[in-house]
């Protein structure tokens, strides 16, 4: 996703910050940037609660007509959830760590690799013993089906709940649902999604954003990274159709 995240100052929440890099730093006309008004303030008064302010419920920057453009391309109420632009909060988290589009659906940045090598049981490769990312997802998109060869477990770190979605073969559909168990009922903090199952997540609220991290053992990587076909998945899992559907690519 390379270009700018353009804001347009006759219809976006604040005119005066008129663009922000993807990559590089926010270009602001005479105003603090609000990444470092506002996110200094995260430790002491919640990051949860804060996202919530900085996002109007159900009015995202994307869901006005010419809010926001990304690459000289405009984005329109009904577009694609997964190539829209992120609203303002979500760009103030891709803005403060550095997140890239993953292929998956949403936006990731890996914070850790250990050095340490160890042989995977089934097959003896050499993989990393551990990996562990950023993960967002926001303004509709969602995680469609993938599986890979490690354990991976969930950590929900700010923003509304998640539900990460699970195919077994022995269980069925499964669904954790992630979340501030003080401020979210029915919510867990974590969840571990294991080698070999198929999985997605998408926010529990529509138009919802969710922040959380995810540690793969033994390490993840890319070669090992299956996503999944939603025909495929429908004819082993015939009793499970509907929810494969609503997170099929």
């Amino acid at each position: 996703m390379a270009g700018r995240l353009r804001l347009s100052p006759s219809s976006c929440l604040y005119p005066q910050r008129c663009a922000v890099s993807l990559r590089g730093s926010w270009q602001n006309r005479g105003e603090t940037p609000l990444a470092a008004s506002h996110f200094d303030s995260f430790a002491t008064r919640g990051l949860g609660m804060r996202i919530a302010a900085l996002r109007p419920r159900g009015r995202s920057c994307t869901d006005r007509p010419r809010c926001a453009t990304l690459a000289g391309t405009s984005f329109l109420p009904g577009a694609d959830p997964m190539t829209q632009a992120p609203s303002r909060a979500a760009a103030e988290l891709i803005e403060r760590f550095a997140l890239q589009p993953h292929p998956e659906g949403g936006y990731f940045r890996e914070t850790y690799r250990a050095p340490l090598e160890v042989a995977r049981s089934s097959d003896g490769a050499a993989r990393s013993a551990s990996t562990a990312i950023y993960y967002l997802l926001c303004d509709g998109a969602y995680s469609t089906w993938h599986r890979i060869r490690s354990d991976e477990v969930w950590h929900f770190y700010a923003g509304e709940p998640l539900e990460v979605h699970v195919l077994d073969e022995q269980q069925g559909h499964l669904v954790h649902r992630l979340g501030n168990p003080l401020i979210h009922p029915g919510t867990v903090s974590q969840a571990v999604v294991p080698a070999g199952r198929w999985f997605g997540a998408v926010c529990a609220e529509p138009g919802g954003l969710a922040f959380v991290g995810c540690t793969v053992a033994p390490g993840f990587e890319f070669s090992e990274f299956e996503l999944g076909d939603a025909q495929a998945l429908a004819r082993e899992f015939p009793q499970h159709v509907a929810a494969i559907a609503r997170l099929a690519r």
